[in-house]
C-alpha cells in the first residue's frame, strides 16, 4: 500500500467499490458500522467520527448495526446519542487528562474508567442506546470461566498464556479459552454478528448492564479488572472483546450490505493474539463488501513522535508531555474530517478510493 499526500486512505473491496461508484456515498448501502479495539488510538479518529456522523449517520432512516469491541464500543456509545459531539467531548477531556501518581493497580484504572463511562453516557446515553435512536448497539466481550478473575492473577496469566499458545497453532483453538458474548440493544439480536466462527452468545442489554458490558469489553487482563457475572449473561468473568475480535475476522463476513469501518490502520488483525502472526493480517481491499477509512501513513508520520497514541505513552512520556501530545493528535484530526468532506462532496465518489487489483 503506497503512501499518499491525501491524509486519508480509503480502501474498498470489489463489490463495495462498484456500489460506491454507481450509487455514491449513500448510507443505505451500509448494514454494519465497525469499531475496533485500540485504546488511545481512538484519539486519531474522534474528529473523523464527527464528520462521518454529519455526512452519513445523520442521514439514517433506520438505526444502523454498530458492532464494537473495547474502545470501538465507546465510540459507538457517543455516536448513538442525540448529540454525539457533546457526548464525545464529555468523554474526551477526562480521557486525555487521566493521571496516575504511580503505576496504578487494575482496580484503580477500572475506577477511573467507570468514571469516564459515567461522563460519556451522561443522563440520556443509556436510554439512547436502548431505544436505538441512531444505532443498534452490539458490544463484544470475551467470557472466561469465573475462576479466571483478578482475584487469581496467576490463574489469569496461565489462562492467557494457554490461549496464546493455542491461538498460535490455530485461531479456532482460542474458543477453548474464551467465548464471544455480544451484548445487544433491542429485544432480539437480529443482524447481531454476521461474522462466522466462535461459539457466540447473545445477551440483551438493560440500563443496568450497559456500563458493565462496555467496561468488560475494554478490560485487558492485568490492566483493568473486567466484570464478573454480568446480570442476564452466562456465568463467568468478562474480559476485553479484542481478545477474540481485535479488528474482527472479516474474511467470513456474510452480511448483505456493506461494512463501514473507520479505522486507525490500513491492515486488519483478527484477534489480539494475532498481532504477532503477520500471515493472518488482512488486506482490506480483498474483503468484498468492506469500506475502510484510515489516517494515511503520511499523515501519521507527521504527527508528534510519528505515530498515533497508544497505551505505551503512559510510560514513555511524562504526564504533561503525553497530554499535550494526545491533544495535538485530536486537533490534527480536523485534517481528516476536512479530507472526508472532500471525499463525499466530490463529483466522483471513488476518486480517493483504492480497490483491489488482481
Amino acid at each position: 500500500m503506497t503512501q499518499s499526500p491525501f491524509p486519508l486512505d480509503i480502501y474498498a473491496g470489489p463489490s463495495a467499490f462498484r456500489q460506491l461508484q454507481e450509487q455514491g456515498w449513500n448510507i443505505d448501502l451500509f448494514g454494519l458500522l465497525l469499531g475496533a479495539s485500540g485504546g488511545p488510538k481512538w484519539l486519531s479518529l474522534c474528529q473523523l467520527d464527527m464528520a462521518l456522523n454529519e455526512t452519513l449517520l445523520s442521514q439514517l432512516k433506520n438505526p444502523l448495526v454498530a458492532l464494537g469491541s473495547s474502545i470501538g464500543c465507546w465510540r459507538h456509545a457517543y455516536l448513538a446519542q442525540a448529540n454525539p459531539q457533546a457526548a464525545m467531548e464529555a468523554f474526551l477531556d477526562p480521557y486525555i487528562h487521566q493521571t496516575y501518581e504511580t503505576k496504578p493497580t487494575t482496580r484503580e484504572v477500572s475506577e477511573v474508567t467507570r468514571t469516564m463511562l459515567d461522563d460519556l453516557l451522561g443522563r440520556e446515553g443509556k436510554a439512547s442506546i436502548l431505544e436505538e435512536r441512531r444505532l443498534k448497539t452490539r458490544i463484544v466481550t470475551a467470557r472466561a470461566p469465573a475462576k479466571v478473575s483478578p482475584a487469581h492473577p496467576v490463574r489469569v496469566g496461565t489462562h492467557m498464556l494457554s490461549a496464546a499458545t493455542g491461538n498460535a497453532l490455530n485461531r479456532n483453538r482460542l474458543q477453548k479459552h474464551f467465548q464471544r458474548v455480544v451484548f445487544h440493544s433491542g429485544e432480539t439480536p437480529e443482524d447481531m454478528l454476521p461474522i462466522a466462527g466462535f461459539n457466540t452468545a447473545a445477551v440483551p442489554l438493560s440500563e443496568s448492564t450497559i456500563a458493565p458490558a462496555i467496561h468488560a469489553s475494554s478490560s485487558i487482563p492485568a490492566v483493568l479488572t473486567g466484570e464478573s457475572n454480568i446480570a442476564g449473561a452466562p456465568e463467568g468473568h468478562y474480559w476485553d472483546g479484542g481478545i477474540i475480535d481485535y479488528h474482527f475476522d472479516l474474511k467470513t463476513y456474510s452480511g448483505e450490505k456493506l461494512v463501514l469501518y473507520p479505522h486507525f490502520t490500513q491492515t486488519i488483525t483478527p484477534g489480539w493474539f494475532d498481532k504477532m502472526h503477520k500471515r493472518r493480517h488482512l488486506d482490506p481491499r480483498q474483503i468484498d463488501k468492506l469500506v475502510l477509512i484510515a489516517p494515511s501513513q503520511r499523515f501519521v508520520a507527521k504527527l508528534p513522535h510519528g505515530k498515533i497514541p497508544d497505551r505505551s505513552d503512559f510510560t514513555k512520556f511524562s504526564t504533561d508531555m503525553r497530554q499535550r501530545y494526545w491533544q495535538t493528535v485530536v486537533e490534527r484530526g480536523t485534517q481528516l474530517a476536512e479530507a472526508w468532506l472532500k471525499v463525499v462532496n466530490d463529483s466522483n465518489p471513488v476518486r480517493y478510493v483504492e480497490r483491489y487489483c488482481a
